[in-house]
């Protein structure tokens, strides 16, 4: 926080109280790890009226596991390190994560939540790092708009492509929109970056951006400047490619059809059960693409860099629609 502060000419706060005593609020039947001097010193936590509610609680980043993974919970993120956590309308919570990859919630809040709950986030519960820089702490106490996720700008562009195709082309770019909305609507940004736990959102995102693509709506748009024939042979990528170049007259359209082609391969990258030396190859072709270094096998870079290269090509597409 000191930090942050500095760079934006703020006065700065430092940590340096006694540590002749341990302060515990006046809150629920689990006694959780957290340290009363964050409470008091870090701006805007202190309530007077409901002393420590705001006090922040720490937990590894495996806290997260059970609620991004068992079906009676939903876990939303809002921005890349803020969200919240609910369950069947008997609880909602929110949370946000660190620079130190850290999860925080307010002891107040966590004093709500169901006995087990509690006890099962007390199970992952480690002490105070003190570092509440975080999206989570601008939105909940300086009243910051968190800025919107990459998926959800993406989404946005996609669907904005959409409704201009349908309205100047008279069709549709994707098809299936009933099923595909329902597909975005639990598309979430990956907490854990392990292979298990990207591969869903992975083969969610490819079923939204490249299998829902219309390859018949694309071959009436090609018939008229591509040999029917040789239209029979194309599957959607190779036709929505032709679309770009043949009738949007998209100079670069390799370029902007490129990152559907990665997200292709990262899908197969990620799922498919494949010898070590193709997978390799595989992901020394997706970070050249995607101009990242070759030696790269961090998928959260590869995934960022492809969500931002897939809503540059929609919104190259806007333009020329």
């Amino acid at each position: 926080m000191s930090e942050q502060a500095k760079e934006q000419g703020k006065p700065e706060v430092k940590l340096s109280p006694r540590q002749d005593f341990k302060r515990q609020f006046n809150y629920g039947k689990v006694e959780f790890l957290y340290d009363h001097r964050d409470y008091d010193n870090i701006p805007g936590l202190q309530r007077p009226w409901d002393d420590g509610f705001l006090t922040p609680v720490f937990f590894n980043l495996a806290v997260l596991n059970k609620y991004s993974q068992h079906p009676d919970y939903r876990l939303d993120l809002v921005s890349r390190t803020y969200g919240s956590i609910s369950s069947n309308n008997e609880f909602d919570i929110a949370f946000g994560i660190n620079r130190n990859r850290k999860v925080i919630m307010w002891l107040g809040d966590i004093d709500e939540l169901p006995l087990n709950e509690q006890y099962y986030l007390r199970s992952e519960n480690v002490k105070s790092d003190h570092d509440l820089c975080s999206e989570f702490y601008e939105s909940q106490i300086e009243v910051q708009f968190s800025n919107p996720s990459p998926e959800n700008a993406l989404f946005h562009a996609r669907a904005e492509a959409i409704q201009v195709c349908q309205r100047e082309r008279g069709g549709y770019l994707h098809t299936f929109e009933g099923e595909i909305s329902k597909v975005i609507e639990n598309l979430d940004r990956p907490v854990f970056w392990q292979e298990k736990h990207v591969n869903p959102i992975i083969e969610a995102l490819n079923r939204v951006m490249v299998e829902s693509l219309d390859p018949q709506f694309l071959k009436n748009e090609l018939e008229s400047v591509v040999n029917k024939d040789d239209l029979k042979s194309l599957k959607s990528l190779k036709l929505f490619e032709q679309w770009l170049e043949k009738v949007l007259h998209l100079s670069n359209f390799s370029d902007i059809s490129l990152p559907f082609y990665v997200l292709y391969d990262f899908r197969v990258l990620s799922s498919h059960l494949i010898s070590d030396s193709k997978k390799q190859k595989i992901l020394k072709s997706i970070n050249q693409r995607l101009n990242l270094s070759e030696n790269n096998e961090n998928y959260e870079v590869i995934y960022d860099a492809l969500i931002n290269k897939l809503r540059e090509s929609y919104e190259t597409i806007l333009v020329q629609l």
